[in-house]
């Protein structure tokens, strides 16, 4: 009886085990989910820093036509909250190629590009336990506008930069979902 209790206890815990391991989320699983998310999604505009401005300004102008609709660019500022936006000296940037190069003190631009641009993820940089353990967890990762359709003259132009990121997944019955962008 000793041994048949013994027996079942041990299977009872490698099933345990087993599961608790197949909910784990892992880099490789996490960043295939985002690398949907992001093949899916895609921006007409983006907002590029003033000297990311200058150096497609000093491309050729059929290159310009081919990729930018410059004539509706207007100059943005990435908080909303600013009162140049809501007095209509400037629109709120959307989609910040290099968001670091773009502040209230340094206006971007908002440009419609001819070309729909996508993301990608770079690398998942970590993953932590969420605000309800064994159940949710924050993905930390890297990413960047995706301009390998353009031109490499137009690439070279614009060097996106590398960004960080943080997405929260949740466990559901059948694996890992994302569940948003924080």
């Amino acid at each position: 009886m000793k041994t048949m209790f013994v027996a079942v206890a041990s299977v009872a815990c490698l099933l345990l085990a087993a599961s608790c391991y197949a909910a784990d989320l892992s880099r490789p699983e996490a960043k295939k989910v985002l690398d949907k998310i992001g093949a899916t999604s895609s921006a007409t505009q983006v907002s590029f820093s003033s000297q990311q401005m200058q150096r497609i300004g000093t491309l050729n102008d059929d290159v310009k036509r081919k990729y930018f609709n410059v004539d509706t660019a207007k100059r943005c500022l990435p908080d909303s909250s600013d009162v140049r936006i809501m007095t209509g000296q400037f629109v709120q940037c959307l989609d910040l190629v290099n968001p670091s190069e773009i502040t209230w003190q340094n206006p971007g631009v908002l440009a419609t590009v001819r070309i729909p641009i996508q993301w990608t993820i770079i690398e998942i940089t970590g993953i932590a336990e969420g605000q309800n353990p064994n159940v949710e967890k924050t993905v930390e990762y890297t990413w960047q506008f995706d301009f390998s359709s353009y031109s490499r003259d137009v690439q070279n132009a614009i060097k996106p930069a590398l960004n960080p990121g943080k997405a929260l997944f949740r466990l559901y019955d059948d694996g890992w979902r994302f569940v948003e962008f924080q």
